[in-house]
């Protein structure tokens, strides 16, 4: 995250808190603890938001969501069409 404060969200799990283990190629490791958050409070409290998650049935970020963010967060979709709402992202534009 370069130096930014990293929060996740996830429906598979009530923790609070996950750790991240990053290792590095002279095989030192460093443990990062990432916050866990409600969606709807990552919704409202990121500045930038990406998503990695597998298809689903209907888009996870609509226009609901687009109305409780900050003004000019930046959303990178890596997943898949479909989890965004289109059209709700134009008009949020």
């Amino acid at each position: 995250g370069v130096g930014m404060n990293v929060i996740a969200c996830s429906s598979s799990s009530e923790e609070k808190e996950v750790n991240v283990t990053l290792e590095f190629f002279n095989g030192q490791t460093v443990d990062l603890p990432v916050k866990k958050l409600p969606m709807e409070e990552l919704i409202a409290e990121a500045d930038f938001i990406t998503l990695h998650i597998p298809s689903q049935k209907e888009p996870v970020i609509g226009k609901k969501e687009f109305e409780q963010m900050k003004d000019g967060v930046g959303i990178i979709n890596a997943a898949r069409g479909g989890v965004i709402d289109e059209v709700a992202l134009i008009e949020a534009l």
